[in-house]
C-alpha cells in the first residue's frame, strides 16, 4: 500500500522581517469552527487525504487491532 501524500502548493509566508516557504497553508480553513460541527464543509482535497491515511494506517496495524481492542476495554472499565 502506497503512502499517502499531501500536495505542496508553496506559499511565501512572513514575519516580523522574516520569510519561509510553507507547502501546506492551503489546508488552514478559516472556518475551522463550522468543519468541526459539520464535516462535510472539510475541503474535498484534505477529506481525501485523511481518508488515505487513515486507511493506510489500518492496514499496517490490522494486525494489532486484537490487542487494541482488548486494550481499549481494560482502560474503559477503570
Amino acid at each position: 500500500m502506497k503512502i499517502p501524500q499531501l500536495k505542496k502548493k508553496p506559499e511565501i509566508k512572513s514575519c516580523h522581517n522574516i520569510s519561509w516557504e510553507d507547502n501546506y497553508s492551503w489546508i488552514h480553513q478559516n472556518n475551522i469552527l463550522e468543519v468541526l460541527k459539520d464535516n462535510s464543509k472539510l475541503l474535498p482535497e484534505v477529506k481525501k487525504y485523511l481518508e488515505e491515511e487513515n486507511s493506510y494506517t489500518e492496514f499496517h496495524l490490522s494486525d494489532t487491532k486484537k490487542t487494541r481492542n482488548h486494550s481499549g476495554k481494560r482502560f474503559k472499565h477503570r
